[in-house]
């Protein structure tokens, strides 16, 4: 298959993530990005303007939820008729994007990609709504998939084995590598710390890792172990904060190098707040170890950025990415994110390592990681690119159309 293949790759917004995936695919396609909105309605990234990289943005002034259904509709549809892709690839099956744009397609006749994060581990979809899934994935060609747990969640839908490819969940790992270096060179040494990088929400059970990081502290941390630092912001910022406090931790707004004094123990959880990329490497060039605590995580990109920055991880298992990139006692641990005292011995272990045996766990990460990089994804974007030709445009019935219509009506 040639170069000169068009494919359209749809992201509800373009974030340091998506840039890296669309710049990885310039070396066999044509890649046309497409986003629902200029800003996100979860993440505070500063966003690409429209223009930049030959982004085409429905909604430039706001998010993709912020235009009424018609608007939407007719933007995007412009924008997908002017580009005259070959391919379209889509960003999973349930918001109004993905649906408007699979519904162009088999109107216009173009085979579809299902991109695909889902990997079944916050249990199952069933009756009618399984259902609904079911024939929504049928109407694609092929699918890109984030890892094994998601090929085998993708299957269970109905798609065949030779249609799904890996790589979807990508950062750039190379530019976390060279900046976390350059921080490790540059700033003055500093002792370690664990770090965590998430939304303030429910399902990344930060009140656990607070209660995980209390009891560290009272036992094999108290009197010399490592602090927290709990990088992100949302709407729990509140409720983390006092129960930090009531936990006994002494809780210290900014970064660790913004932070007045020294004297920080496993007792102190630092909050600097929601960052940028561009101030990210510095956080991961001086921790040492990462965590992620989540009860339910499609797959977890900050794993990714840790370990492209030779950390240690220690991961919930309910996390989509462990099971291809936590090899336990080689790049960390995978842990039941419901116990607390599973990942209070944890942190003990980690901290407890010398620095040579947590450098080499970073090492064999690193190593891990760079299979699962934006080449990866291009790799697995252009089989599927490929194979969705191969397959041909998809025929709707008419059943087909009208739950199409009232998915895309809701």
């Amino acid at each position: 298959m040639s170069n000169s293949m068009k494919v359209a790759l749809i992201f509800s917004s373009y974030g340091p993530y998506h840039l890296a995936r669309l710049a990885g695919c310039g070396g066999w396609c044509e890649a046309v990005g497409i986003a629902g909105g200029g800003s996100s309605a979860e993440y505070a990234w500063d966003h690409e303007s429209p223009g930049r990289l030959g982004l085409r943005v429905v909604n430039p002034e706001g998010p993709a939820g912020a235009l009424t259904k018609r608007e939407f509709r007719m933007r995007l549809r412009s924008i997908l008729d002017a580009a005259e892709v070959d391919v379209v690839a889509v960003p999973g099956w349930a918001d109004r994007l993905a649906l408007e744009a699979l519904r162009w397609s088999l109107e216009r006749g173009r085979p579809v990609v299902m991109m695909s994060e889902t990997s079944g581990l916050d249990g199952p979809a069933e009756g009618w709504k399984g259902e609904v899934r079911r024939r929504v994935i049928g109407l694609c060609g092929a699918a890109l998939v984030g890892g094994t747990p998601h090929r085998k969640y993708i299957f269970e839908q109905g798609m065949r084995e030779e249609a799904v490819f890996l790589g979807y969940d990508a950062v750039e790992n190379g530019y976390y590598e060279a900046e976390c270096g350059r921080w490790r060179r540059e700033d003055s040494v500093r002792a370690p710390y664990f770090l965590a990088s998430n939304r303030f929400i429910e399902k990344k059970n930060l009140f656990r890792l607070l209660e995980a990081q209390a009891r560290y502290a009272t036992g094999e941390g108290a009197g010399g172990g490592w602090p927290l630092v709990l990088l992100g912001d949302g709407e729990l910022r509140g409720e983390l904060l006092a129960h930090a406090e009531g936990l006994g931790l002494v809780v210290v707004a900014g970064a660790p190098w913004e932070a007045e004094g020294g004297g920080a123990s496993a007792r102190t959880v630092y909050l600097p707040g929601f960052r940028q990329i561009q101030e990210l490497p510095r956080f991961y060039a001086h921790a040492g170890a990462f965590v992620h605590a989540s009860t339910k995580e499609q797959w977890g990109l900050v794993v990714n950025e840790a370990m492209a920055c030779g950390l240690p991880v220690v991961v919930s298992e309910r996390c989509g990415c462990a099971p291809d990139l936590v090899v336990a006692g080689e790049t960390g641990y995978a842990f039941d994110p419901l116990d607390v005292g599973a990942l209070t011995g944890l942190l003990v272990k980690v901290s407890g390592m010398s620095v040579e045996a947590r450098a080499a766990m970073g090492e064999a990460g690193r190593r891990v990681i760079a299979e699962w990089g934006p080449e990866r994804f291009a790799a697995g974007l252009k089989g599927a690119a490929e194979k969705a030709m191969e397959e041909g445009p998809k025929r709707a019935g008419v059943l087909d159309k009208a739950l199409l219509n009232l998915l895309c009506c809701r």
